[in-house]
């Protein structure tokens, strides 16, 4: 019993040895930054240290020294993890470095912010104009491109209004599709003619874009062509070289990443068939459903694919309430037609015979 007590004593006086020897280790305050998080360290163990609140700003002179105006408000500059405050390391963004948490989202901060062009704000820093409240890079023009993420219109650097000139190598943003030549948000394609004959009946959807169909005695919208299909597809102007607005030729055009559309401020400034989509006049190729749209659907309907229908649990349901929706679409517990319950398309790349368009849904 004496020398089994002997080796239960030295073996509880080897485990706190090694607990003071652990505890030893952490006694030290430190910070610690990984891409889970930053901590703050000591003899109690790690603990989570979120970014500090950052000072809002508009622009740079609402920023102490050593720090600089972003989207995230005032952030610290810096050049290495140690001039950063807890819970922030040194990150770089694109040409700079600012202290920021490991799991703030680099993509979407916008540096060197200044909003400007009201009273009181302090003029553009580093030779930049103010255009649209925002301070730009001035005098952009083709062989003086923009940064990324922005265009150049009438010579200066400003956000996207409605990217032009995409294509297979030239990919549109994450959200958006290239269609035509140019990049459109997701939300504004279609695959059936619901969601945009609401406001004209004439109107059908081709390749996830609401248009209209052609002919010789039926010819297309100014600024556009009538395709090989049978229906009207967007001209994008060709490349002119323009910087500014003075450029182009044409009364009231606006230059665009080098070319001339014509310019607007309302709807009504554009042709029958276009709209001003943010200064320009293009196509109008915009949604325009039944319903879902501002326009509610009568009681006990349902909005589905731009369209109000009736519910159903069988196909039997659906004659009863309109025989051009004859079949129910048992997902959604909703009245369908034709076409939308034999699609076998969203795009001409799903249409297996060359020189067909996807069009209501279905290859033509």
């Amino acid at each position: 019993m004496d020398t089994q007590f002997a080796r239960v004593t030295l073996l509880a006086i080897g485990l706190t040895g090694l607990a003071a020897v652990s505890l030893a280790g952490c006694n030290q305050e430190s910070n610690y930054c990984d891409d889970t998080g930053c901590y703050f360290c000591d003899g109690l163990g790690c603990r989570l240290v979120n970014p500090p609140t950052r000072t809002t700003c508009n622009c740079p002179s609402d920023c102490v020294a050593g720090s600089s105006c972003t989207s995230l408000g005032c952030t610290v500059t810096c050049t290495t993890d140690a001039a950063c405050p807890m819970g922030t390391r040194c990150t770089e963004v694109g040409t700079s470095h600012f202290c920021m948490g490991p799991r703030e989202p680099v993509t979407n901060i916008t540096t060197n912010m200044c909003i400007c062009g009201d009273p009181g704000d302090p003029v553009c820093p580093g030779g930049r104009i103010c255009s649209n409240h925002t301070c730009v890079v001035a005098g952009c023009s083709a062989t003086n491109p923009c940064p990324s993420g922005q265009e150049c219109v009438g010579g200066t650097c400003q956000t996207p209004i409605s990217v032009v000139g995409c294509d297979a190598t030239h990919p549109c943003a994450t959200g958006a599709f290239c269609l035509d030549g140019s990049c459109v948000p997701q939300t504004d394609t279609c695959q059936f003619n619901t969601e945009c004959n609401g406001q004209s009946a004439s109107r059908v959807c081709v390749n996830q874009q609401c248009t209209n169909p052609c002919s010789a005695s039926n010819p297309c919208p100014t600024g556009a062509m009538c395709g090989s299909d049978g229906y009207c597809h967007e001209v994008i102007p060709p490349v002119t070289g323009c910087v500014a607005n003075s450029d182009c030729t044409g009364a009231g055009e606006t230059c665009v990443n080098g070319r001339c559309f014509a310019g607007c401020v309302h709807d009504s400034d554009c042709p029958t068939g276009d709209f001003c989509d943010a200064g320009v006049c293009r196509l109008d190729t915009r949604l325009a459903p039944h319903c879902g749209n501002g326009a509610p659907c009568a009681s006990g309907a349902v909005c589905h694919n731009g369209a109000c229908r009736s519910p159903c649990t069988m196909d039997s349901d659906c004659p009863r309430f309109d025989v051009q929706t004859p079949f129910c679409d048992i997902p959604q517990m909703v009245c369908e037609t034709t076409a939308e319950a034999t699609s076998n398309c969203t795009t001409a790349a799903d249409c297996h015979t060359a020189g067909q368009s996807c069009v209501n849904g279905t290859c033509h």
